[in-house]
């Protein structure tokens, strides 16, 4: 926090407080995220802005400008409650919108297919979230020519470690990777249960690597039971595939859909 605050991400409350329990509000996410990366609020700064809660003069209106102009600021109508709390899902999605804004160095794989890669080294974790209650994903590692790895605590994969949704924290379910298997590995998640899509779970799926959050998917608006994300080679070369199909339609469907999970 030290650190952050000396680059004048943070600069706490008139108050000379921090209050780290504190949840934050859309307009604080705002600046944190845009100071982090460097947003160049003065673009914008003369754009008129189409919510009529919020006045010129506030501090916070130069950041809102500027994710409403880029479109970083999920569809929504003219009031957006700068006082409002928010929520994991949104900031997520704010970052998503803002990161896919900087150019990314990729590296063109022979089949044309864009890809980037991540120094995963000593290890990877990934993990997805999402935000409906009632609805209960899982999420799957498969090799080529290997069986697929099930997110549950009875697994004796020393080189996965899998941590599934428990009753403390049961939106949520995390992958650590030691090491990564050889050839591709498809990382995809199955929607086990509930009346909701992906998108509408607000369902977010994030690489961190060892110098911290890598990258963050979110997935396509459209129905179906399987939301294949991203495919990584043994080397560490993410590509990105973010397509959602149904049972019927996915290659891998006959793992998944047609026999129960342990």
């Amino acid at each position: 926090m030290k650190n952050v605050k000396i680059i004048s991400i943070i600069n706490g409350y008139l108050d000379d407080t921090f209050k780290p329990d504190s949840k934050i509000n859309k307009v604080e996410a705002l600046k944190i995220i845009g100071e982090s990366l460097k947003w160049d609020i003065k673009e914008t700064a003369k754009s008129q802005t189409a919510f009529t809660d919020i006045e010129e003069k506030e501090w916070y209106a130069p950041y809102i400008k500027y994710a409403e102009n880029k479109k970083l600021i999920p569809e929504q109508e003219n009031i957006f409650s700068p006082n409002e709390n928010i929520t994991r899902g949104e900031t997520a999605e704010i970052l998503y919108r803002s990161i896919a804004l900087k150019q990314i160095p990729l590296k063109i794989k022979t089949n044309q297919t864009k890809s980037e890669t991540l120094q995963i080294s000593p290890e990877i974790t990934i993990s997805a979230k999402w935000e409906d209650k009632k609805t209960d994903l899982d999420a799957h590692f498969l090799g080529k020519n290997e069986e697929i790895y099930f997110i549950h605590r009875l697994s004796n994969n020393q080189k996965i470690l899998l941590n599934s949704s428990s009753s403390q924290n049961p939106l949520e379910e995390e992958m650590i990777i030691k090491e990564l298997p050889k050839g591709e590995n498809t990382y995809f998640l199955h929607y086990y249960s509930g009346k909701k899509t992906f998108a509408s779970s607000k369902t977010t799926v994030e690489i961190y690597d060892k110098n911290g959050l890598a990258k963050i998917y979110a997935p396509p608006d459209s129905k179906g039971e399987i939301w294949e994300v991203f495919s990584i080679n043994g080397k560490g070369e993410i590509t990105e595939i973010n397509k959602i199909e149904t049972c019927e339609e996915s290659e891998l469907s006959t793992a998944i859909c047609s026999r129960p999970l342990n």
